[in-house]
């Protein structure tokens, strides 16, 4: 099972700045906690979907799941006779390592070229809570030494392929990088780390055909997470999984920026997304259809993303379990405390003072509230909800095989 981090004694390290952090996250009680509905399991784990199990094995990936390649390609050439189409001139190449310095424990260096004290990313969170993973990263930030904030930069899933040069990127952490230099310059070293918290690194479908290596690909040799493990070999990414029809309905909210849901409209949208779907699984690889970007954008629902199984299989085959942490949205809403003490053990950063962070983590706040809220089915028909659970079920059955969790990463427990 992937790592969810290490146990240990708590110790406080809250200085000054963090109790800023602390005082500046407190807003008080909203009233009573929101709890998230249980979703019933849709059928019987006996049931046998024809149309996943096909689909899935028609991928190039197949059968290769135990196979870790770390940076390298997911899986062979791919056949000459396929001459993809490029509509772009420039494939993009994998970047670093760098000399990072020992100095700092956030990935900083000094060009070769004499340019200036240049950081990257310390860790990332990658997925695929949607708005759950805005308030993960506003909670994490919280430790004195975790620095920036939450904010999502979207360079390697979107950024890179709008013609936004690698510069620009590591340009938009400035703020962080003076701060981990004067911490050098000051006391010869720095502890501070900072992060990128993109949800939607882990399910992306952009792009990838201009990645170097996926030259006449119909499906990823190479993804996004290939480039992230090239960059850093050391470096750490957080996932944070909800039920995925939990996952969609919150997803689709945000993007009404509170406008209510027509139940009848978006039960028409979820039995068109699911058929679109269906219909590229009929035809070809499941993983080909994950990553299909003109498909995903063509249903104007966030279906995919969903797909945990498909994206997971890929990132674990190039992330070792000590380097890639897996909470479920559930976990983190119920015991919001013990899962972040988790997360800054994998971070690899020291406790806070657990009564301090339990008032920053206050589940009675407005913003907390509305959170878990839009998890929830609420107005929406039993027959759509019913419909997505039904839809997403093998995939969640993949999951939990990867996972070695049947029960756990099925959702069967909440």
């Amino acid at each position: 099972m992937l790592s969810l981090g290490l146990g240990g004694s708590p110790s406080d390290v809250v200085s000054g700045k963090s109790k800023k952090k602390l005082k500046k996250a407190k807003k008080g009680g909203g009233g009573p906690p929101e709890v998230l509905q249980k979703f019933v399991p849709p059928t019987e784990e006996t049931k046998v979907y024809e149309w996943f199990d096909t689909s899935y094995k028609q991928s190039k990936a197949f059968g290769k799941a135990k196979e870790f390649v770390e940076d390298e390609p997911l899986f062979g050439s791919c056949s000459k006779s396929l001459v993809a189409v490029r509509p772009w001139g420039e494939t993009f190449l994998t970047l670093g390592p760098f000399r990072y310095l020992g100095r700092s424990k956030n990935p900083c260096w000094y060009p070769d070229n004499g340019g200036k004290f240049t950081c990257i990313p310390y860790f990332f969170l990658a997925g695929a809570a949607g708005p759950g993973t805005d308030d993960v990263m506003s909670k994490i930030l919280i430790h004195p030494h975790v620095i920036g904030k939450k904010e999502q930069q979207h360079w390697w899933d979107l950024g890179r392929h709008a013609g936004v040069p690698w510069e620009t990127y590591c340009q938009a952490y400035q703020e962080q990088t003076d701060q981990i230099l004067l911490d050098i310059n000051d006391h010869k070293s720095s502890d501070k780390v900072y992060g990128d918290s993109t949800a939607t690194y882990f399910a992306s479908p952009t792009g990838w055909e201009r990645l170097s290596g996926n030259e006449n690909c119909d499906e990823p040799r190479i993804i996004l997470a290939s480039h992230l493990r090239r960059l850093r070999v050391k470096g750490l990414v957080i996932t944070v999984l909800p039920h995925p029809t939990r996952r969609i309905l919150a997803d689709f909210r945000k993007a009404l920026k509170g406008k209510p849901i027509n139940p009848g409209q978006f039960d028409a949208l979820v039995k068109k997304s699911i058929d679109a779907y269906k219909g590229c699984f009929a035809k070809y690889s499941m993983r080909q259809c994950a990553y299909n970007k003109t498909l995903a954008d063509s249903v104007k629902l966030s279906l995919h993303e969903g797909m945990y199984s498909i994206y997971m299989e890929d990132w674990v085959r190039i992330f070792p379990p000590e380097q890639f942490m897996v909470i479920r949205f559930e976990d983190y809403v119920a015991n919001t405390v013990p899962t972040l003490e988790k997360m800054y053990d994998f971070l690899g950063i020291p406790q806070i003072e657990p009564t301090e962070l339990a008032i920053a983590a206050d589940p009675t706040t407005k913003e907390f509230r509305d959170l878990v809220k839009n998890h929830n089915p609420g107005t929406i028909l039993p027959q759509t909800i019913n419909m997505l659970n039904e839809f997403y079920a093998p995939f969640l059955k993949r999951l939990g095989e990867i996972m070695k969790d049947p029960v756990k990463f099925t959702w069967k427990d909440t």
